[in-house]
């Protein structure tokens, strides 16, 4: 699949999926979640990564992607830094038993760093909301195998 012509109004069929990607840009799944100060996947989150992530890596085994893992601000920044490459070795480790080769999949944990959404009013007041949005797993395309 050539990308030369791939912009941000070019849209990707796949299946029953459909995705507005740009290369650059990640797609940010917030539904697959872990419990509290956790990095095991739930089982709804397999799920959610069986019929979304597992299905493009199949439809497009040429494809090398980074799985990005974001937390909100909650714990310091050592921590959060760690739990979110923990979470993202999770998604990786579970793709890889599906049967998804590790050259194609990079893990990275973010922690709080890039966030989506203001977390904190101007006055320092709790915004939950924005914090569940800073959570979230993200799938990036990062490059393409080389084919022999």
């Amino acid at each position: 699949m050539k990308t030369d012509s791939v912009n941000e109004n070019s849209e990707i069929v796949l299946k029953d999926i459909l995705i507005e990607p740009v290369p650059s840009k990640a797609i940010a799944f917030r539904n697959i979640y872990f419990d509290f100060n956790k990095s095991e996947l739930t089982s709804e989150s397999k799920t959610v990564i069986d019929s979304t992530i597992l299905e493009i890596m199949k439809e497009y085994p040429e494809i090398v992607v980074e799985i990005g893992a974001h937390t909100d601000y909650i714990g310091s920044d050592e921590y959060n830094l760690e739990l979110s490459q923990a979470r993202a070795e999770s998604v990786t480790d579970y793709l890889s038993s599906k049967g998804i080769s590790p050259k194609r999949l990079k893990a990275m944990g973010y922690g709080e760093l890039v966030p989506v959404s203001s977390a904190l009013t101007p006055e320092g007041i709790d915004i939950p909301e924005g914090r569940e949005k800073n959570r979230r797993i993200e799938f990036k395309l990062i490059g393409f195998l080389l084919r022999k």
